[in-house]
Order: C-alpha cells, then sequence, then structure tokens
C-alpha cells in the first residue's frame, strides 16, 4: 500500500468525518476536507473511478 492510512482504534476519525460502516475509503484533500467516500470494497478500476471524480474538483 503507497497511500496513508488510518487506524482510528476510538473512532475520533470516523466520527468527525461521518463514517457508520466499514469498509469505507474516504478521500481527502491537503487540506483536511473531504472530498468523497466509498462505502465497500474497492478493486482497481472503481478505486481509479473514485479518485478521479473525489479529485476532480480540486484540479490535481
Amino acid at each position: 500500500m503507497t497511500y496513508p492510512a488510518v487506524f482510528d482504534p476510538d473512532a475520533q476519525v470516523a466520527s468527525a468525518y461521518g463514517i457508520y460502516g466499514l469498509p469505507v475509503t474516504v478521500f481527502i484533500s491537503a487540506n483536511g476536507r473531504m472530498l468523497g467516500r466509498h462505502i465497500g470494497q474497492l478493486d482497481a478500476t472503481t478505486l481509479r473511478e473514485a479518485l478521479r471524480s473525489a479529485f476532480a474538483s480540486t484540479g490535481s
């Protein structure tokens, strides 16, 4: 895995981002704004599409 992942044993991060189920992938901008999320398993194609969608508005 070459991207950051969060270990959240007290569910503080999950609560802050409104996440109430697993697995979930959250796309967060460099300034901490949640750009999108995907609930459920991701395969490579779905991940690429979710990243493109989440980061399209940032110009990144």
